[in-house]
C-alpha cells in the first residue's frame, strides 16, 4: 500500500509505531502499535468506507507448514498456531526432524464485538457456520460496525504468544496484558527497557549516518536473542 508522504505518515520509536495508511476513496485506516517481549498491542481507527475488519494469517507461503485458526465471537478472540520455524526455513534439511514438533501458539483479543466473522483455507472463504480451520494456508477475520452517529471506530487488539498451547497463550494474555490495558501501559515498560540499554552507549568522534545506522542495527539484533524460555506464569517451555 503506497504512502503519499512516508515521513509525514509515520512515527517510529523503539517502543511505539504509528502510521496513517491513507486508503483513498474515503477510507480511513490509522494504526498505532507497541509491544513487549512476547506481546503485540495494536490500535486501529477505521471508518465505514474502509470496511472495518482485521484478518489473521497463520502459516506463511514460504514452507507451507500446517497451521490452525479458530474464531470465538463470544470472547472476542481469535486463537491458533503456526508450525513454521525460522530456523527451518534457513536450514530446512539439517533440522527438519527437530523443527517438525514446533508450534507457535497465539491468542488475539479484541475490545469490540464481532459483527461478521469468517475463516479461509487455501485463499477460499469457508461456509459461514465454520469457525475453525487447519491446513497449510489458513486465516480468520472479524468485521466491525461503526457506531451509529459516529464517523469512525477505534479497535484495540492485544496478542500474546506461547510455545505450550493456545490456552496458555490466553492465560499469558490475561496475566500480562489483561482487558483494559492501554497502549501506553504496554509501551511504557518497553520504552524504559530500551532507554536503560541505549543510555549505556556513548559514541565519540565523527560518525556518518550510515555508520550510526549500522551500529544501532547491530545493537538491536544483539538484543533480540536469546528469547525467553518460560511463560508469563513461570512455566518452562
Amino acid at each position: 500500500m503506497p504512502f503519499v508522504n512516508r515521513a509525514e505518515c509515520e512515527i517510529i520509536s523503539p517502543s511505539y509505531y504509528s502510521v496513517d495508511l491513507g486508503l483513498g476513496e474515503g477510507g480511513v485506516l490509522y494504526t498505532e502499535q507497541s509491544a513487549m517481549s512476547s506481546v503485540r498491542h495494536l490500535w486501529f481507527m477505521l471508518n465505514d468506507a474502509s470496511r472495518p475488519s482485521v484478518i489473521t494469517s497463520t502459516p506463511t507461503n514460504v514452507m507451507y507448514p500446517c497451521g490452525y485458526v479458530a474464531v470465538d465471537a463470544v470472547r472476542r478472540q481469535i486463537t491458533g498456531y503456526n508450525s513454521e520455524q525460522m530456523d527451518w526455513i534457513i536450514h530446512s534439511t539439517s533440522i527438519a526432524a527437530a523443527a517438525s514438533g514446533f508450534h507457535g501458539y497465539f491468542c488475539a483479543r479484541f475490545d469490540k464485538p464481532f459483527v461478521v466473522v469468517g475463516v479461509c483455507k487455501n485463499y477460499t472463504l469457508l461456509p459461514a457456520d465454520i469457525e475453525e480451520a487447519e491446513g497449510s494456508l489458513v486465516s480468520a477475520f472479524a468485521r466491525f460496525d461503526v457506531p451509529e452517529g459516529q464517523c469512525s471506530l477505534q479497535v484495540d487488539v492485544r496478542v500474546r504468544v506461547s510455545f505450550i498451547s493456545m490456552a496458555q497463550a490466553c492465560r499469558n494474555l490475561d496475566g500480562e496484558i489483561p482487558d483494559g490495558t492501554s497502549l501506553e501501559e504496554t509501551a511504557r515498560p518497553t520504552r524504559t527497557q530500551w532507554a536503560e540499554k541505549l543510555d549505556r552507549i556513548t559514541i565519540e568522534g565523527a560518525a556518518s549516518d550510515n555508520d550510526l545506522s549500522t551500529f544501532y542495527t547491530v545493537v538491536y539484533h544483539s538484543l533480540q536473542y536469546p528469547y525467553e524460555q518460560h511463560e508469563w506464569d513461570g512455566r518452562p517451555v
